[in-house]
Parts: structure tokens; C-alpha cells; sequence
């Protein structure tokens, strides 16, 4: 294997490590949702998840060294599912509310 193709996978999986970690910070601070369940492919989900662990890791270790508290989301159980739990909560409590509006008028 020469230099500049070691170079090159370097910078390739370099790249990637960047941009795993990144999805990973974004998602704890809920701007992205990281659905793994909707992959049909078991074996592109497999990989897709050792990839965003990756990213995970790496956001922990660094958390850990820097001493800053962190709270991992369950991207494990879906990500969607958290969502829609939420949501669900709101529209529960919004639906109770017009159902009281409903039966004082």
C-alpha cells in the first residue's frame, strides 16, 4: 500500500468520524432524529449503527475528559418513538383541554 493511498483512507475515514460525530451532537440536542428501525437492510442498519456509534463515542470520551455532564439520548430505541411519546403527551393534555372547554359551554 503506498503513502498517498494511505493518505487517502485517512482522510476518508477521518471525514467520516467528523461528520458521525457531528450527527451525533446534533442529535442529543434534538435537531436531528436518527431512525435506525426504518432501515429495511439488516445488515446497512448493523453498520448505520456502529457508524453513529462511533460518533457517540467519541462525544462521550471527550465529554468525559472535559468533565461536562451529558445526557445520551435512547437513539437505541428509536428516536421517533421519544417524538411521538412527546407529542403524544402534548395532544393528550391539548385534547383534555377543549374537552373541559367543551363541557362548560
Amino acid at each position: 500500500m503506498s503513502l498517498s493511498t494511505l493518505k487517502k483512507t485517512a482522510t476518508i475515514v477521518g471525514g467520516a468520524t467528523l461528520i458521525s460525530t457531528g450527527l451525533s451532537v446534533l442529535h442529543r440536542k434534538d435537531i436531528i432524529d436518527l431512525e435506525t428501525k426504518g432501515i429495511p437492510n439488516e445488515t446497512i442498519r448493523y453498520f448505520w449503527e456502529k457508524y453513529l456509534d462511533v460518533g457517540d463515542f467519541i462525544v462521550d470520551q471527550t465529554c468525559e475528559l472535559l468533565g461536562i455532564p451529558i445526557e445520551k439520548p435512547p437513539r437505541k430505541a428509536g428516536v421517533f418513538e421519544k417524538t411521538f411519546k412527546k407529542a403524544e403527551k402534548k395532544v393528550k393534555k391539548i385534547s383534555k383541554e377543549i374537552q373541559n372547554d367543551l363541557k362548560q359551554n
